[in-house]
């Protein structure tokens, strides 16, 4: 047992070097650094764990890439002991990714005017209009998407605007074959990507959560507040961005409870305990309080009860974090994907305890996933009476997702 000894976070969480002998060196690196990033660890604490352990920065620095938190440890790490050529390898790195947030923000702002200009109203959502409004800097998150917000109604206006503008829409050619109702029905958000710039791929939102989740309405629908037409209150960006998560990849990257934690910070304490009280259970807020609380040391505005069945999911995604078992994936899209699935399904049934309703979600949740959709329809126009082939071209798409 190492006898190194730390500043606390907080009584429940996990001691510093319980994860440094369980997780390895690197890690606690990483997490100390988050730790000082929140206020419940200090710079000292970091030096003490460095002190003897120089040799796991360079792993230190591939898990900050690897869980996509490098502006938050980086940042952190520059004010620690550790040698000059590392601190000028982070700042080169921290360097690109200010320049890539940069070029993100100014795209994201030029196509929100385009688009208003032309009568569409977008509201910026995650990315680069998160890190602004919970960090107060947009260079804080690695950021790859330009994720908006719009009224799926104005598709028809929006796609010309963006094709004309030098995008890419994977639907752009067969929209007018496609079940428009159902496209909206089944999708929750339409992608574009720049042709002669990669840097740059639009996701237009009109729900948070895909319906393969089963989070119907009204929890799968942003909540817009006239006065607030432009942009999202942050209780409900902090909301969608949970839902998204917590449905979407499970948790399954630092990035995210980092983010999370600092939206939870910066949020009113009125404001955060109606969310702890109004908002439906089956959202993994609890989970993802009590993860933050041990991991980082954040703790919540209030007492958070866990159930046997919700501290063992606690403890699994925990794991699967430090573990950094997302990271470790390999194989086809097919296997990630399904995995990914899979990972969703399990946690939501942790959350379910009569077996009747296990049954209900698992037969709901895989017919559901299974069914064809219009993606199938867009990939292979069959008549109508052939139409029933697309109970097995859903599967196949799925099997061979590498090659469609």
């Amino acid at each position: 047992m190492n006898t190194d000894t730390f500043s606390k976070a907080n009584q429940n969480s996990i001691p510093i070097t319980v994860i440094v002998e369980k997780y390895g060196a690197a890690m606690g690196i990483v997490i100390v650094a988050c730790r000082v990033h929140f206020g419940t660890a200090t710079i000292n604490d970091l030096n003490q764990l460095l002190k003897n352990r120089l040799e796991s920065l360079p792993k230190a620095t591939l898990l900050s890439r690897l869980h996509r938190i490098r502006p938050v440890v980086y940042r952190v790490l520059l004010e620690a002991a550790i040698p000059g050529e590392i601190k000028e390898q982070l700042k080169n790195e921290l360097h690109a990714i200010t320049l890539q947030n940069f070029a993100i923000a100014q795209e994201a702002e030029r196509i929100i005017t385009l688009l208003v200009h032309s009568g569409v109203n977008v509201i910026p959502y995650k990315g680069t209009a998160f890190s602004k409004l919970f960090y107060g800097d947009i260079s804080m998150r690695e950021s790859s998407d330009i994720d908006l917000i719009i009224n799926p109604n104005d598709i028809d206006k929006i796609l010309p605007i963006l094709i004309n503008d030098g995008y890419d829409c994977q639907y752009a050619k067969s929209l007018t074959r496609i079940d428009r109702n159902k496209l909206l029905e089944q999708q929750k958000d339409i992608c574009f990507d720049k042709k002669i710039d990669s840097r740059f791929h639009v996701e237009l939102h009109w729900k948070i959560i895909h319906p393969n989740f089963l989070i119907l309405k009204p929890n799968s629908e942003f909540i817009i507040q006239k006065k607030e037409i432009f942009e999202l209150a942050k209780i409900e960006h902090f909301r969608a961005i949970l839902l998204h998560h917590w449905s979407h990849d499970g948790l399954e990257y630092l990035k995210t409870l980092v983010d999370l934690a600092q939206a939870y910070e910066n949020l009113s304490k009125t404001d955060a305990n109606h969310y702890l009280t109004k908002v439906n259970t089956n959202n993994g807020l609890n989970i993802v309080l009590e993860l933050v609380n041990q991991i980082f040391g954040v703790e919540p505005f209030r007492e958070i009860t866990l159930n046997k069945i919700e501290k063992r999911l606690v403890n699994k995604i925990l794991k699967y974090n430090l573990e950094s078992k997302a990271a470790k994936t390999k194989g086809s899209k097919t296997k990630i994907v399904m995995k990914s699935y899979f990972r969703y399904y399990i946690n939501q049934l942790y959350l379910i305890n009569r077996l009747d309703e296990k049954l209900n979600f698992t037969f709901r949740f895989w017919i559901g996933l299974l069914s064809p959709k219009q993606g199938d329809v867009d990939l292979i126009a069959l008549p109508k009476y052939f139409k029933f082939f697309y109970v097995f071209v859903r599967p196949i798409r799925l099997l061979l997702r590498d090659r469609f």
